[in-house]
């Protein structure tokens, strides 16, 4: 009796041990998205009449091509000066021949430091232009013209606009001779150099890009060191073009996306 009572015990035991259920783990999981949009920065400086640095240097070479006539810019038939303050380009006292083109080419006229984060931006220059004699109001009174200058042997031009691969920080004209001279003859639109020539503004007012596209949007650069874009500006002078005091504003825009 006392046997049958230990093993229907026993049995009890088992089933109360295999009857038990076992414990589980359940996980939940949720996601969230972090999100950003970093703006570009941007920074454009000028200064003109450089030589060796980003700085107003005081003074740049005014030189002269006649195109074969007797025009005379700042005064002179040869190499001359501009002391103009910063940020001022001036030919002074141009006088025109009768029948040939006077060119006068300023170089190291303008410097532009740019500055940005992006890797998509563009250089643009517009101007527009003050003429005080309506006798003479189309590109035949004259015409100013954009080279780039991006340090190119013996003091010649470059590309324009400028490629990525000559904005190279401390860019600085060369030595300079009135050879420099690009040979503009007929108003309205400057002769190529290097194969590449901006023609800024005329009399009408009409304006083109100058250096749209430097750069190539393909680079950023930091204000410690930035992208240096030279210019040199040679106003071509028609003949017998009429007296007074003419102004060109020209605006640069730099657009960083």
């Amino acid at each position: 009796m006392n046997a049958k009572r230990i093993a229907a015990a026993a049995i009890l035991a088992s089933l109360a041990i295999t009857v038990t259920p076992a414990l589980s783990a359940t996980t939940a999981t949720q996601t969230i998205t972090v999100k950003w949009n970093t703006t570009a920065l941007a920074q454009l400086n000028v200064h003109t009449q450089y030589t060796t640095a980003f700085a107003h240097a005081g003074n740049a070479n005014i030189l002269v091509g006649e195109n074969g006539g007797s025009g005379l810019c700042n005064g002179s038939a040869a190499t001359t000066q501009d002391a103009s303050a910063d940020l001022t380009v001036n030919y002074g006292n141009v006088t025109p021949d009768t029948t040939k083109f006077t060119n006068c080419l300023e170089q190291g006229a303008v410097i532009l430091s740019v500055a940005t984060t992006s890797t998509n931006w563009t250089l643009g220059g517009a101007a527009t232009a003050g003429y005080p004699v309506a006798t003479c109001s189309g590109p035949e009174c004259f015409t100013l013209c954009a080279y780039a200058d991006n340090g190119a042997s013996a003091g010649k031009h470059g590309a324009n606009p400028v490629p990525a691969a000559n904005i190279t920080a401390g860019t600085v004209p060369s030595s300079a001779t009135a050879a420099d001279v690009v040979s503009n003859t007929t108003g309205g639109a400057c002769a190529a150099d290097s194969g590449n020539a901006g023609a800024l503004v005329d009399a009408t007012g009409s304006a083109s890009n100058l250096v749209t596209g430097a750069g190539g949007g393909s680079s950023a650069f930091t204000t410690a060191s930035p992208a240096y874009i030279g210019e040199d500006l040679e106003l071509s002078l028609a003949p017998n073009a009429p007296t007074g005091a003419s102004t060109v504003t020209e605006t640069f825009t730099l657009t960083a996306n």
